[in-house]
């Protein structure tokens, strides 16, 4: 098959077969009993590997002919410059048009002034810079947020949330959370699992992976749930302090009516009681 090669501003003639590399990583992640699940990775860079023949001299004038040498000291120069050049290729039945780098050039003579070349090209894309809300952290004895309401488009996102909050866990060297899932569905009833493979998709779930939340609690119902074992906050500590104190004083009252009954009957009695 025939190809017209163009690279920057130079025509690289004589392509007699271009190959194309196409690739997309795929990273599997054990879900924790439930299966393993796929992560699709970004795409990789394009590359190219075009192939043919050059001249020192235009024997079959060829359009945009130039000398094998010059073609090749021109492509060294352009591996030493950070500028991506324009590559247009075409065969008669597609055209590609990108940006790219030579990052490869291979030249054997195989007679006098006639060379088999090989040159490597890959797709230039420009880079893009992601930014992200930095979360805020609970400090304790501060409500904490309420669990997050999610809406998974498909079926593998449930996975990849559960098999991401596994890995966060992972990292703090804390065990995998047990992940718990609601939803309410079109007759109001509620369900609840931890199996992330029956949670439905295109539906308000709320996702709470601590065993404390319970579906209605509200700030102050979770936060004394949380704060239980560890004392509370401080107006939780009050409230507890408050009836302790109102639970001995009672205790005193009862000991202290008891007391007198006794020395009143003791007083009218004489010992015999």
């Amino acid at each position: 098959m025939s190809y017209k090669v163009y690279f920057g501003p130079l025509t690289l003639y004589g392509a007699e077969k271009v190959d194309v590399a196409l690739a997309r990583p795929v990273t599997v992640h054990n879900g924790l009993g439930f299966g393993e699940y796929p992560t699709p990775d970004d795409r990789k860079l394009r590359g190219w590997t075009v192939k043919g023949q050059w001249t020192e001299k235009n024997d079959y004038r060829l359009a945009g002919w130039e000398p094998a040498h010059e073609l090749i000291a021109d492509l060294k120069s352009m591996m030493g410059s950070d500028d991506p050049e324009r590559l247009i290729m075409t065969n008669g039945y597609d055209k590609t048009s990108v940006l790219a780098y030579v990052t490869d050039v291979n030249a054997t003579e195989t007679c006098a002034g006639v060379y088999d070349v090989t040159v490597k090209l890959t797709e230039y894309r420009k880079p893009v810079v992601r930014t992200t809300g930095v979360p805020a952290i609970t400090r304790p004895g501060k409500i904490p947020e309420m669990p997050k309401t999610m809406t998974f488009d498909k079926p593998s996102d449930v996975g990849e949330d559960a098999v991401k909050r596994g890995n966060d866990a992972a990292q703090q060297g804390k065990p995998p959370p047990a992940i718990n899932y609601c939803w309410t569905d079109e007759k109001g009833i509620m369900h609840q699992t931890n199996n992330p493979n029956i949670v439905p998709t295109k539906k308000t779930v709320t996702v709470f992976p601590n065993n404390d939340y319970e579906p209605g609690m509200t700030k102050t119902d979770l936060a004394n749930a949380r704060n239980g074992t560890a004392g509370g906050n401080d107006k939780t500590r009050a409230q507890r302090d408050h009836q302790t104190q109102v639970n001995n004083k009672s205790s005193r009252a009862d000991e202290t009516f008891s007391a007198m009954g006794d020395a009143i009957k003791k007083f009218l009695f004489g010992d015999k009681v």
